[in-house]
């Protein structure tokens, strides 16, 4: 079972490094493998007649029909080594890239079924001091403009910079409202020249100028990485439901979605501490999170554990990358309610327990549930935005 176990790690490993065009680990692959296997596997990922071959099947997949994907991976992996995924039953493992299919997908992408994105009445929504909303395209530009009439910002594509506002600070904190709704992502520029990457379904309310003398605080709900500009002598602080996270400069990123039980903080870079809301900020109090490990508060029994983790698994959707680490169908439901701005119902209980692995870039919707439906059998009907699984 170890060996199994083992295998199972190293094959999304080798999955991710190819996906991301990173280099395989030769030497790790050639101690599991053997030099001669190791040797093979490589070429037959790296051979361009494999490479088309395997577009040829990807292709096919769309054919829908159960009999033609079972010979496709019987096609991709002849290789008796990569049998061990058949005793997994119980838990699915979809390695995308390391069989070939999402990465043909990606160069040989045919045209798009279904709209991705057609709930369009869904915009960025940004919310002034004074209670007035603003809409923000994500191909616009706009100045931002604060009751006063003045400048505070301005928005080019999908950023808004507030750091050259210099000549509008105020004496009293005055604060600005970012919405940014289900299939969408965008980007700010603090006042200090602090960067900060939205995710989907994700508000921050945030000083338009920070105040001189006082910590620089920011409220989150949802999903953001943080890269802090450093300022010994105003720390920021991040609040999020009940938990505080205390930088001076640094790289992390943070999820706290409303319908999680934990609030999730990976560090990249730095250092932070982690305390309660309504706790009073102490070294010896507060939890220190170094980098490359991720802490989960736990929002009912507030208690943080702390793991070591790859950080890029929380940090490439920045990029558009969607990673699936390990989680069960119904995080992965609304993961991708979230990234494409869809309805998942879910009707086949049974898929509730599988746990899934896998890495998508430029998948449309419908490409991923076939990767999902390679390795569990399912139904599912496409009608207008709502996706129902049986």
């Amino acid at each position: 079972m170890k060996r199994i176990s083992q295998l199972i790690e190293f094959v999304k490993d080798v999955a991710s490094s190819y996906l991301m065009d990173q280099s395989i680990d030769s030497e790790r692959m050639e101690s599991d493998f053997g030099k001669e296997s190791a040797q093979e596997i490589v070429d037959r990922i790296k051979n361009s007649q494999e490479r088309l071959k395997r577009a040829r099947n990807a292709r096919e997949i769309d054919k829908g029909k159960e009999q033609t994907w079972k010979k496709i991976l019987k096609e991709i992996n002849p290789t008796p080594k990569f049998n061990y995924f058949k005793i997994f039953s119980r838990v699915a493992a979809v390695f995308i890239g390391f069989i070939g299919i999402a990465y043909f997908l990606y160069i040989n992408k045919p045209a798009t079924i279904i709209q991705e994105h057609s709930i369009v009445n869904e915009e960025i929504v940004l919310k002034l001091s004074n209670g007035e909303t603003q809409i923000i395209t994500s191909n616009g530009q706009t100045k931002i403009i604060d009751q006063k009439g003045e400048v505070i910002g301005a928005q080019i594509g999908k950023k808004i910079n507030y750091q050259n506002n210099s000549e509008t600070i105020s004496k009293e904190l005055v604060y600005n409202e970012l919405n940014v709704p289900y299939g969408k992502t965008f980007a700010l520029i603090l006042s200090d020249g602090t960067e900060v990457h939205l995710n989907a379904g994700t508000t921050l309310k945030y000083p338009v100028n920070f105040l001189n003398g006082q910590n620089r605080q920011v409220f989150l709900t949802g999903e953001a990485f943080f890269k802090v500009s450093k300022d010994i002598e105003h720390p920021f602080i991040v609040e999020s439901n009940d938990l505080n996270i205390r930088v001076l400069g640094t790289s992390f990123n943070v999820s706290s979605y409303s319908e999680n039980k934990n609030i999730s903080t990976v560090l990249v870079e730095g250092a932070v501490r982690l305390y309660g809301k309504d706790e009073l900020y102490s070294e010896e109090k507060s939890k220190l999170l170094q980098p490359g490990k991720k802490a989960e508060w736990d929002k009912e029994n507030q208690k943080i554990t702390i793991q070591k983790v790859n950080t890029s698994f929380y940090t490439s959707w920045i990029d558009g990358t969607l990673v699936i680490e390990k989680l069960r169908f119904p995080e992965i439901i609304k993961r991708l309610e979230r990234h494409y701005n869809i309805k998942i119902i879910n009707n086949n209980k049974e898929l509730d327990n599988q746990v899934f692995t896998a890495t998508f870039q430029v998948e449309n919707i419908q490409e991923v549930l076939e990767s999902f439906k390679a390795n569990y059998s399912f139904k599912y009907i496409i009608e207008k935005d709502t996706i129902t699984i049986n």
